[in-house]
């Protein structure tokens, strides 16, 4: 009995699905081949029509997978995801899965069987980069020197390094993924870790900075005398990641600096490999993103999820140190000032000490500030932490937020300062003040009053720089006996802070021809890609020498998306020099993983130049690209 012609609707249903749909008749003879195997095997439909199911072209007819098909079909039995390998007349070898039902008439007779194929052949190529990924990943984080270690919302260990369980006193094996924090804790303390605090004491105050919501850092000798310094940041989702640093020869050989110049040295250690780091980082992130982007199963998805948390804390680690080091080029941000001095003023509650009572007074009408905020940040502690040395008997530490606007009259007064409206941030403390003939040389480089090996002199002076090149001023008064007030007068700005990243469906898109120049293949590769994925047409380039010969061979770029520092014997903005005298019009945005290399003073890029940062997100370079395009300022 000949099988059911297939209807108009369900055809149309079989042409728009992602995977085939197929029909025999009672003589496992095609019926009915949906459009999609056109697309995905370059078979045309109307040439399997009639061809019976058992000399399908491009079936191994000796493998065990195509017998079994074969036996169930001759057996008349249901049939679930059958994985079997196909090859395409183009000869690439596909891994396909194949589910079908038979069907009968309401006599019982065997009419023939209707069903579905999946081609895995793409879900199967990006397991294979997420497996690569991965385990370039557990290479990072087991050549790094640092200890790291993930711990999830209900305090387990999801994955950690070996260098963690050495900083911590365990042997290889003593520590495993699904381990209680807590019970770790514990046993360590019981085993003199943490002496002379009892087990459950020291269990209540690491638990405390586990559900801590801010970044804290402590500082722990072992028993053994080896001194660590231990960062812990807290995860969006609960949980947090830990780092130990071990700090026991900088200790020794800088243990009369003060907490400026040893975020300095961390800044040194962390800066030559920032750039290497972060290109690792952009080609997993990037593999991420197109993992997302499909339709994954949920097996895949997870650890897929976890791939990118670990990715993306790494990140964030990496900011951070060179934020605080302050040595990354100024990334200015629409800020609410409010909510930095939310967060850095309860850090502070924890580092200066009880003997500092911190009140904060924040204007609920503020406006907005265009600032980079790691900066602001770090400046914010600095003059925080001065404030406790001023007080080293206890007293007030106030900090309070204000809109201002400054006038001729003010200016006049105040040298520094330009008439306008501004956003104005105080710290003021009830310290022992300071006398005249000092505070005029407070920002001076290299001048200072503690004595030696308590300071270096460069802290405020770094305050005020950084404020100078946020267009803005500083301002200080002081009393001698009664405290002293620093006032930041930052710019207001109409923008408004930015909202989390926009889904992919409405990240900005062009067609426009842009070159990216990288000499890093899977970096070069993973732009070429992000940039492909929004619809650009895209060329590429490994070195400013290649660049220039594909420039001038043509046709014409309208964007140059080119990496700082390259290979002799041109750097990105020599490269981008050249291209500009062939193509006066091109417009160029360049992309960077180090920090200190791109600043203005090293002459690398112009005053203008703002760097792409490495890692990026698809949504950065998205934007980037389209602002860079609309010459938008």
């Amino acid at each position: 009995m000949a099988a059911t012609v297939p209807t108009k609707r369900f055809i149309e249903f079989a042409d728009i699905a992602s995977d085939w749909w197929w029909e025999l008749d009672a003589d496992l003879r095609f019926t009915f081949v949906s459009e999609r195997v056109q697309t995905l095997f370059g078979l045309s439909p109307e040439t399997l029509i009639g061809q019976s199911i058992a000399i399908l072209p491009g079936v191994d007819p000796a493998s065990d997978a195509w017998k079994t098909h074969l036996a169930e079909l001759e057996h008349r039995r249901l049939f679930r995801d059958l994985q079997l390998t196909y090859v395409d007349p183009r000869g690439q070898a596909r891994t396909l899965t194949i589910s079908g039902t038979p069907q009968f008439d309401g006599e019982g007779r065997f009419t023939g069987y209707l069903g579905v194929g999946r081609d895995l052949t793409p879900l199967r190529l990006l397991e294979q980069q997420a497996v690569k990924h991965a385990a370039e990943l557990d290479s990072i984080m087991e050549n790094i020197e640092e200890g790291v270690g993930l711990v999830d919302a209900d305090l387990r260990f999801v994955a950690f390094n070996r260098r963690l369980a050495e900083c911590v006193g365990l042997q290889a094996g003593e520590i495993k993924p699904g381990d209680s924090f807590v019970d770790l804790t514990r046993a360590r303390t019981s085993a003199g870790e943490y002496a002379p605090l009892g087990p459950e004491a020291a269990v209540a105050e690491r638990v405390k900075i586990a559900h801590s919501k801010v970044p804290v850092r402590l500082e722990r000798t072992r028993p053994d005398g080896r001194t660590y310094e231990i960062m812990v940041n807290p995860l969006a989702d609960g949980g947090f990641v830990m780092t130990y640093v071990d700090i026991t020869e900088l200790k020794a050989r800088e243990a009369q600096l003060v907490q400026a110049q040893k975020m300095e040295a961390v800044g040194q250690l962390t800066g030559g490999v920032a750039h290497d780091f972060n290109n690792i980082l952009m080609v997993i992130l990037t593999g991420v993103e197109v993992l997302e982007e499909e339709t994954l199963e949920p097996y895949v998805r997870e650890r897929l999820d976890r791939i990118a948390r670990a990715a993306q804390r790494a990140v964030q680690l990496t900011r951070q140190l060179l934020a605080f080091s302050r040595r990354q080029v100024l990334l200015p941000q629409f800020t609410d000032l409010n909510k930095l001095v939310a967060t850095t003023s309860e850090l502070m509650r924890r580092t200066l000490g009880e003997h500092i009572a911190i009140e904060t007074e924040l204007d609920d009408q503020l406006w907005i500030t265009h600032v980079d905020r790691a900066q602001l940040e770090a400046a914010l502690i600095n003059l925080c932490v001065n404030a406790r040395d001023a007080m080293p008997r206890g007293g007030k530490l106030r900090i309070a937020t204000r809109n201002v606007s400054i006038d001729e009259a003010h200016a006049a007064r105040h040298a520094e300062a330009q008439p306008g409206q501004y956003v104005m941030l105080t710290v003021s403390d009830t310290g022992t003040g300071i006398p005249p003939e000092i505070l005029r040389r407070v920002f001076e480089p290299f001048f200072t009053t503690k004595e030696t090996g308590k300071g270096t002199g460069l802290g405020l002076s770094m305050v005020y720089g950084f404020i100078k090149q946020s267009s803005g001023h500083v301002e200080v008064e002081s009393e001698v006996g009664k405290g002293t007030t620093f006032r930041i007068f930052l710019p207001r700005s109409l923008g408004q802070p930015a909202e989390e990243a926009r889904p992919a469906s409405t990240l900005p898109r062009g067609s426009e021809r842009i070159l990216v120049v990288e000499d890093d293949e899977p970096v070069r590769e993973a732009v070429v890609q992000q940039l492909r994925s929004l619809g650009y047409e895209v060329s590429s380039a490994a070195s400013g020498v290649e660049g220039l010969k594909q420039i001038k061979k043509g046709p014409p770029y309208d964007l140059l998306l080119a990496d700082v520092v390259m290979p002799p014997p041109l750097t990105g903005k020599d490269f981008a020099d050249e291209a500009r005298r062939f193509l006066p019009g091109l417009r160029v945005l360049f992309m960077s993983g180090f920090a200190e290399n791109t600043t203005v003073g090293t002459g690398l890029l112009a005053s203008d130049a703002r760097p792409l940062a490495k890692p990026f997100r698809k949504a950065d370079i998205a934007d980037a690209v389209r602002r860079a395009l609309d010459n938008a300022k």
